[in-house]
């Protein structure tokens, strides 16, 4: 895997890995700091339909393929990082894989947050989709810091 491949995003959580989980594993929470309402739990193998909540894209529907979880330790899904035509059936089409990484640390729970398969997209899409989602997880990286300092 190249560098052009995959984006990492560290952050500490300044709480017990079980609270970090539940901020990454259960689907409502995640869609409170991601912003994003799901259609149901995180399941392993499992399609789930969401949709974004934040203002400038309120109601655009997006879906997971969620590959899997480990609780308290792990969660994966695919998606689709670049723009598809939500119109049409693209669950065929090339995804990137996300995964959320817990591991205690001395300040409370290092979170790694890495998005890989960009150079799988077709044509120019992959560094475009890589740049935008590399701002993305480092904007998401603050919200879940702030969502578990808040709610703890």
């Amino acid at each position: 895997m190249s560098g052009t491949d995959r984006i990492e995003q560290k952050v500490v959580l300044p709480v017990p890995r079980l609270r970090a989980w539940e901020a990454i594993g259960n689907s409502t929470e995640f869609g409170t700091w991601f912003r994003c309402r799901f259609e149901g739990p995180f399941e392993a193998r499992r399609w789930l339909g969401a949709v974004l909540t934040e203002p400038e894209w309120d109601g655009i529907p997006f879906v997971v393929h969620v590959e899997r979880v480990e609780p308290g330790r792990h969660l994966s899904f695919r998606w689709h990082a670049d723009d598809v035509d939500l119109e049409g059936d693209y669950t065929d089409e090339p995804t990137t894989l996300v995964s959320f990484d817990l591991e205690d640390v001395p300040e409370g729970t290092l979170l790694v947050i890495a998005e890989a398969g960009f150079e799988g997209l077709p044509g120019d899409v992959g560094p475009a989709a890589r740049e935008r989602n590399a701002k993305g997880w480092a904007i998401q990286a603050d919200r879940v810091r702030e969502h578990v300092v808040g709610t703890s």
